[in-house]
């Protein structure tokens, strides 16, 4: 993708603001792979980060008179992608889907079999009860404590205060330790 000057894209918006619809095509076109790359880290599958963009370039066409340049272009896409995929995910809930594929994989060249069995368990936990959480709560775990991004960056990404990030961050914590706790409980006694 080829960088945009601010200048130009603030033409382009001003224009498809104005009902200037190549204005708008051209302005979503060129964020397109941007929210694509960014929409991926949300959805499960190319398909479903897809028909997320699709439905997010949609959506900002029908409501770019009403945006408001409290913060860039960008980040209202990135908040509408990733609202799309948390929509397409809890609509996947109950599909065969793990989210331990999502978690880095933890090698270790001098450990058993059995070791790598109790990590594999261990991730599995952690995957289910990840995936029980709130989709706002998983986010903020795998954006702080999955991806290790900042608590300003974090919240940059979500698009709210660190304040509240934090808040949000320290009750997703505690929503999953009780998971955990509830998914080790089902594992013991099955």
């Amino acid at each position: 993708m080829i960088s945009m000057a601010p200048a130009e894209s603030d033409r382009l918006l001003d224009a498809a603001q104005r009902g200037d619809r190549a204005a708008l095509e051209a302005l979503l076109t060129h964020h397109r792979k941007t929210v694509f790359r960014y929409g991926l880290r949300y959805c499960g599958s190319t398909e479903d980060t897809e028909d997320a963009v699709q439905e997010t370039l949609w959506a900002a066409a029908r409501a770019i008179g009403n945006f408001r340049r409290a913060a860039a272009v960008t980040t209202w896409l990135f908040t509408i992608v990733r609202n799309k995929c948390h929509r397409l995910l809890l609509h996947h809930k109950h599909a065969d889907r793990d989210l331990a594929d999502l978690l880095p994989q933890l090698p270790d060249p001098g450990r058993s079999a059995e070791d790598d069995l109790a990590t594999q368990q261990v991730q599995h936990i952690l995957a289910a009860a990840l995936a029980r959480l709130e989709p706002s709560h998983r986010e903020v775990i795998l954006l702080r404590d999955v991806e290790g991004l900042t608590a300003p960056e974090a919240a940059e990404r979500v698009g709210i205060t660190v304040q509240a990030l934090k808040s949000r961050l320290h009750r997703a914590r505690a929503q999953l330790r009780a998971e955990v706790s509830g998914v080790q409980g089902l594992a013991a006694s099955g």
